[in-house]
Parts: structure tokens; sequence; C-alpha cells
């Protein structure tokens, strides 16, 4: 099973009204094949590519791929909310144990 995540290159490329040939070019690739693949969610350009698409289309990063933002998002949530209770959790103890140890001191 091919897992492809969701872009919206396509999309915004036409909307701009450049062919995939002059989006490979743009990009400094040889040819339409891989931008093709990108378009297709068959690959995911690495992070300079995909900047450089932002810089073509004039598009945030989020808008030209919602699919991977969605399953990042969906992926660091979960870790962001555990972090985020452990720190509380700390700042708590450390406001205790300061409390105690100047109560302790009079």
């Amino acid at each position: 099973m091919s897992h492809r995540l969701q872009n919206r290159l396509r999309q915004y490329r036409r909307q701009a009204g450049l062919s995939q040939d002059e989006i490979a070019f743009l990009l400094g690739s040889p040819d339409s094949a891989q931008v093709s693949r990108y378009e297709k969610g068959r690959h995911v350009p690495e992070l300079r590519r995909a900047l450089a698409y932002v810089t073509i289309l004039g598009v945030p990063l989020a808008e030209l791929f919602p699919g991977i933002e969605a399953s990042v998002k969906t992926e660091v949530e979960p870790r962001l909310k555990e972090l985020r209770a452990a720190l509380e959790k700390k700042r708590s103890e450390d406001c205790t144990s300061r409390s105690a140890k100047i109560v302790g001191s009079n």
C-alpha cells in the first residue's frame, strides 16, 4: 500500500500558468518527471525544494502541503501536550519546594 500525502502543488502551478517543465527549470531539475512525482504525492520534496515552491508560487508552505502539515500536527500535538504537562508539574513542584524552604527557614 502506498501512502501519499496531500499537496496542492498542481493546483497552484496551474493557477500560476506554469507547466511542469517550467517548474522543473525553476527548481533546477533536469526534467518534469520529479515535478510530476511531487504533484502526485509519490515523493515529498526536500526542504530547499519545498521552499523554492513557496518562492515560485508565492504560497505559504502549509498551504502547499496541507497533508503533510496535518500529519505532522497529528504526530506532534500529543507530545506537545505531554511536555507542557510535565513542565507545568515541574514548575509546580519547584514552587512547592521553594515555599517549603522559605517556611522552613523561619
